[in-house]
């Protein structure tokens, strides 16, 4: 089982299938519903936005789930946990484990 590491860095020839899928997953969460052309259904949506916390935990951790098996089959989620340390800043921070499915 992995933890990902959802950092914003891009490299442009990952070396390892964990270091793509990462790199799939962080670019799918940080990307805004609506905002792809020709993928409007790319991203997570902005309905959590303004609802109460266990509300939006709920909502973001069934989008994830929903938009990893879309968009990204190669990795099948264990667990999400949504850390809210972060909150005053108006973030939450999703702990996704899993494992990688290699072809």
């Amino acid at each position: 089982m992995i933890t990902l590491n959802l950092n914003n860095e891009i490299n442009l020839s990952p070396e390892t299938l964990e270091e793509e899928v990462s790199q799939n997953i962080t670019h799918l969460l940080n990307t805004i519903e609506e905002t792809v052309p020709l993928a409007r259904d790319f991203g997570l949506s902005p309905k959590a936005i303004d609802k109460p916390l266990a509300e939006a935990k709920m909502i973001y951790t069934q989008e994830i789930y929903l938009k990893i098996e879309k968009y990204e089959p190669r990795f099948i989620i264990k667990s999400i946990t949504i850390n809210d340390e972060d909150i005053i800043n108006g973030r939450l921070k999703p702990i996704i484990k899993g494992q990688l499915v290699e072809d």
